[in-house]
């Protein structure tokens, strides 16, 4: 009985209690062998106004069972005592116990309402989703509040909706045969092992998904070298390669390796990993695996990356819908849980034979792989997003330059985030642009467009007008209204009184402008000056009395 109490207790269901009201408690033995804690709530049953609402009936749920081939089942652990309850109906549920007066906090078994509770709970849990076959849709009725959003209207709305508006991604590419596209990463720095090596250098094939994991002590760029010819001996040449900005993959010595090998060398754009997704995908898989083999010390690393890439590359790849080792070898490899259940192990006695079945299941095989592909990349594009408007940015606008990273010995709440500004002098790809900055030329970039932010051009002064262009004069232009087409150019759009003394007129603030002649600069100058025209700044919006002067 202590042990339950003390587990109740410390699992926040039960605490101590001064109500009048207790009930007794008994220990029921369960199937397990294991003891649960009951109370005899008879009493308060007896006084409890039934709730009825509808439980599922067995017979219904097996007949919505029908014609199905897989059953999944889910349950929750005590799953009354995840219901909270009402503070003001705690005390209601007290027990004795040789050990103190406890209340229950969560739901109780042996309430009478209990079922009828959680089953109402799991139904508001539940809705709101149209179940399907395959498909789990939400309910039309809770898009409306999404699609009768306004739009942002407030300068702080417009700025917080621009941070989360982001270019659709592109069309992944595809291949027609392995190791024609290829992409590398290095993973690192991590504990060092055993053998001195505390990076990863991670190579994966575009059409076959297969991978590569060399572990080596540095990433410097003989090192990536060696790597990737070690690479190539065994898998061939590949036409393109594909790798972040790192120098050591773009040196100097590595340029000329791509150039004598005749490889196509792609890299990503700064601070944009989604170009590589391949293969920063595949770090992330690795290191899940590696995190559930390596010791405490993690120094054994090494040992292990053999089998993290072994379960890799026999594993069922929903993208090709086949395991990386059969599209390249044309069959499945004897793996040890074969040996373990004694699964009967394939020969090849007649080498002819083989060699034009190895053939056949290889061309059947790379057609697949290539379909599977084309609908995977499909069906990734059709559900991207439409091209945000913030995003449609084309050659000669001036842009800022999102930079996330800071300079060493500074602070980061101090730093500018957005660099420049920028002008747009060439658009390479719908989303890769190339910009120089306004007052350093040498300054160029090519970046990602979901680094950009547009910056909106207008004019300092737009409604400082020439008065040469202002063909009415003396009275005329005193008695003369502006049309409405007139008062919409003018920014901000709005007149100020001017009144004459013999009759009442508002001039618009660019005609008094144009029509004084002390107007020389856009300056604001002293307005106590007595006799003179007062010259206006384009966003001074102070009051003013009936002769255009600040109160």
């Amino acid at each position: 009985m202590q042990n339950q109490i003390n587990i109740l207790l410390g699992a926040g269901i039960i605490q101590p209690s001064t109500s009048p009201y207790c009930a007794p408690v008994l220990l029921v033995q369960k199937s397990d062998g294991s003891f649960r804690l009951v109370a005899d709530l008879r009493k308060l049953n007896s006084k409890t106004i039934p709730d009825n609402f509808p439980l599922p009936k067995i017979d219904e749920m097996i007949d919505r069972l029908s014609g199905a081939k897989f059953f999944s089942t889910m349950d929750l652990t005590s799953c009354f005592h995840q219901m909270s309850m009402h503070p003001d109906h705690m005390h209601y549920t007290d027990i004795a116990t040789e050990f103190g007066l406890f209340e229950y906090k969560r739901l109780p078994f042996g309430l009478k309402n209990a079922s009828a509770s959680f089953q109402r709970l799991m139904s508001i849990v539940l809705a709101g989703h149209t179940v399907r076959e395959g498909q789990v849709l939400p309910d039309p009725k809770n898009l409306d509040s999404i699609k009768n959003t306004m739009p942002p209207r407030t300068k702080t709305q417009r700025r917080g909706f621009a941070k989360t508006s982001k270019a659709s991604v592109q069309r992944i590419p595809t291949t027609d045969f392995p190791f024609q596209k290829c992409a590398f990463d290095a993973v690192g720095p991590l504990v060092t092992s055993t053998f001195g090596n505390k990076f990863i250098i991670v190579i994966s094939d575009y059409f076959t998904r297969y991978a590569e994991a060399y572990p080596v002590p540095n990433i410097q760029s003989s090192t990536v070298a060696r790597v990737l010819l070690d690479f190539i001996s065994r898998h061939g040449i590949m036409e393109t390669l594909y790798s972040d900005r790192g120098s050591n993959f773009l040196s100097e010595a590595m340029m000329e390796v791509y150039q004598r090998l005749g490889i196509s060398k792609r890299y990503t754009l700064s601070f944009n990993p989604q170009g590589n997704g391949l293969v920063e995908r595949l770090n992330k898989t690795f290191i899940d695996t590696l995190s559930h083999l390596v010791s405490e010390t993690q120094e054994d690393l090494c040992q292990h990356l053999p089998l993290a890439l072994m379960a890799f590359r026999n594993a069922y790849h929903r993208t090709v819908e086949e395991t990386p080792a059969f599209i390249l070898y044309g069959r499945d490899p004897v793996m040890p849980y074969d040996l373990i259940f004694s699964y009967p192990v394939r020969t090849y006695s007649d080498t002819p034979s083989y060699a034009q079945q190895l053939v056949n299941r290889l061309q059947s095989t790379y057609t697949l792989v290539k379909n599977n592909l084309e609908k995977s990349a499909d069906e990734i594009q059709k559900h991207q997003k439409p091209f945000p408007k913030s995003k449609q940015i084309c050659v000669g606008n001036l842009v800022y330059l999102h930079t996330p990273k800071i300079k060493s010995h500074t602070s980061k709440k101090l730093a500018k985030q957005n660099q420049g500004p920028f002008r747009v002098v060439k658009q390479n790809s719908l989303v890769s642009f190339e910009i120089q900055h306004i007052n350093q030329p040498s300054n160029k970039q090519t970046v990602h467009v979901n680094r950009l932010v547009k910056v909106v051009e207008r004019d300092t002064f737009p409604f400082i007008q020439d008065s040469s262009k202002n063909h009415c004069s003396g009275s005329d232009s005193l008695e003369r209204q502006p049309d409405e087409n007139e008062t919409s150019k003018l920014n901000p759009p709005y007149t100020l009184p001017y009144k004459d003394p013999g009759e009442d007129v508002f001039i618009p603030l660019n005609q008094q402008i144009s029509s004084s002649s002390a107007v020389s600069t856009p300056a604001v100058t002293n307005n106590s000056q007595t006799g003179v025209l007062p010259r206006f700044c384009p966003y001074d919006l102070r009051p003013r009395n009936a002769n255009g002067f600040v109160y």
